[in-house]
């Protein structure tokens, strides 16, 4: 080899070399000493961990470590959202399928069933990304927070406008199923027209439904002064999966687990069931297009038939105040990959305001450390668009207590849910005199004690059908259960 080409040789080594240097060099410094991201729109970010000996030994430690560092690098959401998905277009891993009707379907990574209901929020990662500095959950600000006996909730809290009906016609759905012909599938999400669901497998061999069943048994059966009641809410992938080409045919998996959990229930817990109500509204604006919750309106006809079965007062909608915020991109636009057409199609995000007055308190998960504060209407930034949802009583990081002074029967309920419980907090006001919503995942007072000493007299367990089958709430929730 010539004494040029030894030279070109080395030169080229160098040069790799110092690539090489200089990208782990950079890495590093955008991995630790850049700001780390505090909080995400679209999900729950892993926590920097506690040292403890057993847990560095048992290598959980530096797990935790390692998912920390990776879940909250500088710029998260950008680089995971608009250039992820921008990147993923690079790669050629889509797969056409033409049905016997000719219609596309592009099938994206895989479809199994996802897992436990996720817990939404985390409000307390930095508040500052979330909520309104008016009305911040970390510390009392007395000049804008502080409430009187009765404090009304008939302003509007929340909205970037608001409007004010006698009978307001129903709420149609704001889906455009024009807009996509083909059916998107991604990690089990479905993307039909401008709508965004969870496929919902369902438990047909019956592996989850018993257990969570059992847990309401016994709480019921250790605790017969109580009312039990178990409003188990189906995804919205019970009255829209039907559209699917593919997965049409499980469309009627979610009847199917609430027929066996009916029968699965002892004498002492009473199944509220809103799937019937729930669709014969349908095509109304009952679940959010861009979200995997349901709305305000769907929560409405649960609480209206959970009034109705217990011959409770129950106040019609027209009296409530009609609140709204445009350009909602909920959950739905990260578990789709952040696609364009929900990135293009936003919704409105509607919330109901109540005339009723009350107080309104949040606790820790101990129930200590109460918090007065002005409206259950938590103040969300118009910024943090993804995160709308922790309108209703913050999201799920809170315990809260409700005293309503629209109702005197002396009835106090409990409402033990998972995020899709919040949303039916505002209807509750007119049919019982108190209300407590705790969390099943974080709570850490066991049912039967908290239930003695708030003299509850009814309990309503509201979670979602994941959950009613996911092994790490039924988990919890047989935690919470002597």
């Amino acid at each position: 080899m010539s004494k040029k080409s030894t030279a070109m040789l080395k030169m080229a080594k160098a040069v790799s070399v110092l690539l090489i240097l200089g990208t782990f060099l950079f890495l590093f410094v955008f991995c630790v000493f850049l700001p780390r991201t505090t909080v995400s729109n679209y999900d729950t970010l892993t926590k920097f961990p506690e040292f403890s000996w057993s847990s560095l030994f048992d290598g959980s430690y530096t797990a935790q470590l390692g998912a920390y560092f990776s879940d909250t690098v500088f710029m998260r959401d950008t680089l995971k959202g608009e250039y992820y998905a921008e990147l993923k277009t690079w790669f050629g891993k889509e797969t056409v399928i033409v049905n016997e009707e000719g219609e596309g379907e592009i099938i994206l990574g895989n479809t199994s069933r996802p897992g436990d209901e996720p817990e939404y929020s985390d409000p307390f990662v930095d508040e500052s990304d979330i909520w309104d500095e008016s009305d911040e959950p970390s510390a009392p600000d007395s000049s804008q927070d502080t409430p009187s006996q009765g404090t009304s909730s008939s302003t509007p809290s929340q909205g970037t406008s608001s409007e004010e009906s006698q009978t307001p016609p129903p709420e149609e759905s704001s889906e455009e199923p024009g807009v996509l012909p083909p059916e998107i599938i991604q990690d089990g999400i479905v993307l039909l027209g401008t709508r965004a669901m969870e496929v919902y497998y369902g438990d047909p061999n019956l592996n989850k439904l018993p257990a969570f069943a059992a847990a309401l048994n016994t709480f019921a059966a250790n605790n017969p002064d109580l009312n039990v009641y178990s409003m188990v809410i189906p995804k919205a992938a019970a009255f829209y999966l039907d559209k699917s080409p593919t997965y049409k045919n499980l469309a009627g998996r979610t009847l199917n687990d609430l027929k066996n959990l009916d029968k699965l229930y002892s004498d002492k817990v009473k199944a509220i069931n809103i799937y019937d109500i729930l669709m014969a509204h349908k095509n109304e604006a009952i679940y959010m297009r861009t979200d995997h919750h349901w709305s305000s309106l769907g929560a409405y006809y649960a609480v209206k038939q959970f009034a109705s079965d217990l011959g409770l007062p129950f106040q019609d909608i027209s009296t409530y105040t009609k609140n709204v915020r445009t350009g909602y991109r909920g959950t739905m636009y990260a578990y789709s990959g952040y696609h364009d057409v929900i990135k293009n199609n936003p919704e409105d995000f509607v919330t109901y305001v109540p005339k009723a007055t009350y107080t309104y308190e949040t606790y820790d998960q101990n129930f200590q450390n109460p918090r007065e504060r002005e409206s259950f209407f938590h103040k969300v930034k118009d910024s943090a668009v993804s995160s709308w949802y922790l309108t209703f009583i913050g999201g799920d990081s809170y315990s809260v207590k409700i005293k309503s002074n629209a109702c005197n029967n002396g009835r106090k309920l409990l409402v033990v849910k998972d995020s899709y419980g919040n949303a039916l907090v505002p209807y509750l006001l007119y049919s019982f005199e108190e209300i407590y919503v705790v969390d099943a995942r974080k709570f850490q007072i066991h049912l039967d004690d908290f239930t003695e000493q708030q003299g509850i007299t009814d309990v309503l367990f509201a979670e979602c059908t994941y959950s009613a089958i996911g092994s790490a709430y039924i988990q919890n929730l047989e935690g919470l259960i002597k």
